[in-house]
């Protein structure tokens, strides 16, 4: 069974109803769920080495506490297709995953 790590990065007052909708998401695919709460707020700007939500979610991924990081859609992670892509190759180099609470789009 995999256990994840629940990352958002949305204003705060949408936090807590997506951290709540993660873990019912986790628990219908029967992935044990991480007691942080990682989060950041929008910020285009900010890379992913700067958000300070998602370095404690890979630092949790990276300790061995978590198999990967779930996230409610992947543009949380970037919005930035080849950004995102990076992000899935370096997950599956260390053995981890990615788990999106909504499929991705088409492109």
């Amino acid at each position: 069974m995999a256990t994840v790590v629940r990352y958002v990065c949305v204003p705060a007052q949408h936090a807590d109803p997506q951290f709540e909708a993660l873990e019912c998401t986790a628990a219908s695919r029967h992935w044990l769920v991480r007691d942080e709460w990682c989060k950041d707020t929008p910020d285009p700007a900010r890379p992913l080495a700067d958000r300070p939500g998602w370095q404690l979610a890979m630092r949790v991924v990276r300790e061995g506490y978590a198999d990967g990081v779930m996230v409610p859609r992947y543009e949380q992670v970037s919005s930035d297709l080849a950004a995102y892509e990076e992000v899935l190759d370096q997950l599956h180099e260390g053995g981890w995953f990615l788990g999106l609470a909504l499929p991705e789009r088409g492109w």
